[in-house]
């Protein structure tokens, strides 16, 4: 199977910026496997289609704000994206994986400012992917004042100051819990509390796992056969 066989125009223009007022607008398909027909509906409507002692599975798993702008030695705005935290980090330090426009312009040793006493050092390189460290509590102190979720590249959101609360909200599952994804689980982003009640009303059963969500889901297919592309 090659890539070029996935190839179709679709305009840029009907990419949506900003999610439906209400979480569970979203349209859905649902698949009738025994009288082999399909349909289009309402997530909203999602109970009319579940029994008593269905199960539904959802991650809990919660996005961290990984991207995160700053500036190089002598004022150049940058922005990263932390991916994951390496094993040989110490209690006083930590190093990070992390994509970066430009990998190949950095050295060891040079330091990304976010705001003070939120530094961090670059360690190395591993491929295309840099390495950072931060000094115990400036990793935190970098997401808190310029980190934000990082939404996926369509929707366009260039600097800090683009993104609005409702982007911080609504890139999130409402039953977020476990810290550690760096793109959200988006098939939940449709649920609310109330259509969770709803299914609990029905009978149905809700159970949660926690699966992180990496960086692999931004990388593009390079390949033109697909089965030589490496997900994970």
């Amino acid at each position: 199977m090659k890539l070029s066989d996935f190839n179709y125009t679709f305009p840029e223009e009907i990419i949506a910026q900003h999610p439906l007022e209400d979480r569970t607008s979203s349209r859905m398909m649902v698949i009738n496997r025994v009288l082999k027909n399909w349909k289009h509906d309402q997530l909203s409507n999602l109970t009319d289609h579940l029994k008593k002692g269905d199960v539904l599975v959802f991650n809990d798993s919660k996005v961290l704000p990984a991207r995160i702008f700053g500036e190089r030695s002598g004022g150049r705005k940058i922005e990263i994206l932390l991916l994951d935290q390496i094993e040989n980090s110490s209690k006083n330090k930590e190093q990070w994986r992390c994509m970066t426009k430009r990998v190949r312009n950095y050295r060891k040793g040079d330091k990304i400012f976010f705001g003070i006493s939120a530094t961090s050092t670059v360690v190395g390189r591993e491929g295309d992917f840099l390495i950072i460290e931060f000094e115990k509590g400036h990793r935190k102190r970098a997401q808190e004042r310029k980190g934000v979720p990082p939404l996926p590249p369509y929707i366009k959101r260039k600097d800090i100051a683009d993104y609005t609360e409702e982007d911080k909200e609504r890139y999130q599952t409402v039953y977020a819990k476990e810290e550690g994804s760096v793109a959200a689980p988006t098939a939940g982003l449709h649920f609310s509390k109330e259509l969770l009640k709803k299914i609990g009303e029905k009978g149905a059963i809700a159970t949660y796992v926690t699966l992180h969500v990496g960086a692999d889901t931004f990388t593009p297919v390079r390949t033109e056969n697909i089965l030589e592309h490496k997900m994970h």
